[in-house]
């Protein structure tokens, strides 16, 4: 992942400007079901196939998965963190607050800390 830093090496935490335009785009939609998580896999793998990529690399392909969830619904893992960093340090801390469910929109909230605490962890 690409990530924006200061001249100084730190970490841009604010929003690209696609960022916002997506932010903007997606206020004025419905909101939509979460996907069953195995579709969300599966369609996850297969980006990661046609881009070429190790879709046996459990974190490739969890980079690829689609946010189910807030103002970026529908952007991949990997875009949101490269465009909105703030966001995810902001879902990985709410999520502190929240237990785990077998409920569709959770296990994408808590697949997003997965990857997100990575990156914060620097791995």
């Amino acid at each position: 992942m690409e990530f924006r830093k200061l001249s100084n090496g730190e970490l841009i935490m604010d929003y690209t400007a696609e960022a916002r335009r997506v932010a903007q785009a997606n206020k004025d939609q419905p909101t939509t079901p979460c996907s069953d998580p195995s579709a969300v896999h599966r369609e996850a793998e297969e980006q990661v196939r046609r881009q070429g990529g190790n879709y046996r690399d459990g974190a490739v392909v969890l980079a690829q998965y689609r946010l189910q969830f807030g103002a970026y619904r529908g952007q991949t893992f990997r875009w949101m963190l490269e465009n909105g960093l703030g966001y995810a340090a902001y879902i990985v801390e709410s999520l502190r607050r929240e237990k785990m469910t077998a409920a569709p929109l959770s296990l994408n909230k808590f697949a997003f800390k997965v990857i997100s605490g990575n990156v914060f962890q620097g791995k």
